[in-house]
């Protein structure tokens, strides 16, 4: 279960975190929004998480979350690909007025690093605020597997690891990457 984001006081500090919790119940990783929304003055409120998303198995299938905001940020879901994150969740309250770039910006980390991507946004209203819904799921070549458009609810789908990893062998895009030069 990939639980958040959530308000997390440490110290006199809040962070907007993540927590990923295993069958067990057991809490397995941590993530604290990296990106703060400028325009929402987050910085007023909240602080930016220390470290970098990581990547942490469930069911023995590597996996990474980044939060709302850090979508617009491509580095940072490449650096999980670049650990080799099959799937990156991404918890967010994006709002409706900016909802084509939520969905161009998840289908894009999913083709420039050939993963699923599986989003979860809010919708409804917080008071002046409207969220743009579409919680859904991206596959590594861009398709569009599944979407909640407007609603609530659950979406359940099966990710092929296995057509993941033809799509890989097919456009070996980490081979070509020149770390070199950025």
């Amino acid at each position: 279960m990939i639980a958040g984001s959530i308000a997390y006081k440490k110290g006199d500090e809040i962070y907007n975190r993540a927590l990923v919790i295993n069958k067990e119940g057991n809490c397995i990783n941590t993530y604290d929004k990296a990106h703060l929304v400028p325009m929402l003055n987050e910085h007023h409120f909240l602080t930016s998480g220390e470290k970098k998303s990581t990547v942490y198995q469930l069911d023995e299938i590597e996996m990474g979350t980044i939060i709302c905001y850090d979508l617009r940020f491509p580095e940072l879901s490449r650096s999980l690909a670049l650990e080799d994150a099959k799937v990156i969740f991404v918890p967010a309250q994006w709002p409706k007025s900016r909802i084509d770039h939520w969905k161009a910006l998840l289908r894009a980390r999913a083709i420039e690093n050939q993963v699923y991507m599986i989003a979860c946004n809010s919708v409804g209203y917080c008071d002046e605020s409207e969220f743009g819904g579409n919680s859904l799921v991206y596959g590594p070549d861009g398709s569009l597997i599944d979407s909640l458009y407007y609603d609530e609810g659950t979406l359940i789908v099966d990710l092929d690891f296995d057509a993941q990893e033809q799509i890989r062998e097919a456009i070996p895009i980490f081979n070509s990457l020149r770390t070199d030069l950025y």
